[in-house]
């Protein structure tokens, strides 16, 4: 009887420890929010404020960070414009070979966990990567609060590859 007893809390401890495992992977957690900016910390340059129209109503902002090295690489912008949400992304993440690999971006509500990409991100005429996303009006993505960019291999995979940059709005 005590081994099965022993038996039943061994299995139970480990089930608990793969729910939260679980949990911390899909819902993040206080590690996910971008660390402090390190002292001198943006990399390139061009990625200012005014890069980004100020003529949408609701606007908020979220800083973006490599997580790799914690430095602020560019800002993600949201809101609503005649009705219809945006989302809105420039920043100056490391070079990559545009051949093989792109910058998607994704927008992620913590509770109950979901996400959508809003698209493969593109180069402007700085040089910087950049993309834009448009809902259908009257929608609200409010509670997709977290915004994070992945490196993705050009091979045909749907998912989200290695998470490379992140952001939190209302965060700063």
């Amino acid at each position: 009887m005590p081994a099965l007893a022993t038996a039943f809390f061994v299995l139970l401890i480990a089930g608990a420890f793969v729910g939260a495992v679980y949990l911390f992977r899909m819902k993040g957690n206080a590690a996910d929010a971008p660390s402090p900016l390190p002292e001198g910390g943006t990399r390139g340059v061009g990625v200012a404020d005014a890069l980004i129209p100020r003529t949408a109503i609701e606007d908020r902002e979220a800083a973006l960070y490599d997580v790799r090295d914690s430095l602020k690489v560019g800002v993600a912008r949201r809101g609503v414009e005649d009705g219809k949400p945006y989302f809105e992304i420039v920043m100056n993440p490391p070079a990559i070979d545009r051949e093989t690999h792109a910058y998607e971006a994704w927008i992620v509500r913590p509770v109950p966990y979901d996400y959508f990409s809003v698209g493969e991100m593109v180069t402007n005429d700085l040089g910087e990567f950049v993309v834009r996303w448009e809902g259908e009006k009257g929608t609200d993505v409010d509670e997709y609060t977290r915004v994070v960019v992945t490196l993705e291999a050009k091979d045909g995979n749907p998912d989200p590859g290695e998470q490379v940059i992140k952001g939190v709005f209302g965060a700063d």
